[in-house]
């Protein structure tokens, strides 16, 4: 979280260190989604869930999203990723939570 925090963000950090440990902590580390995804050793990488991501374009962590989707492209990793209007709030959750339900149904299916 600490490598890509906006700014204007950092007030989220005491809230995240409470739950999940500080920076150092290794099942932080360990859980790291972006070295997760550089680490990958799935063989084959069709055996991964499919992934599902969208950001708001005015959410701070935009570039975090794409760089994930970027590594998820070279990986070959199935996802779909999708940028709409809003931000890092509620308003944009609840507005995405029944296109992610519906897509989540649609995959399940399958």
């Amino acid at each position: 979280f600490e490598r890509n925090c906006p700014n204007e963000l950092k007030e989220l950090l005491p809230s995240i260190e409470k739950v999940f440990g500080k920076t150092e902590n290794q099942s932080r580390l360990d859980n790291d989604v972006i070295s997760l995804i550089e680490k990958l050793r799935t063989k084959p990488i069709e055996n991964l869930p499919y992934f599902y991501l969208d950001c708001g374009v005015e959410d701070a962590f935009l570039d975090t999203n794409r760089e994930i989707a970027k590594l998820f492209k070279k990986r070959k990793i199935r996802f779909e990723y999708h940028e709409e209007k809003g931000g890092h709030d509620w308003i944009y959750w609840n507005r995405q939570l029944r296109k992610v339900l519906e897509i989540a149904e649609s995959k399940l299916k399958n």
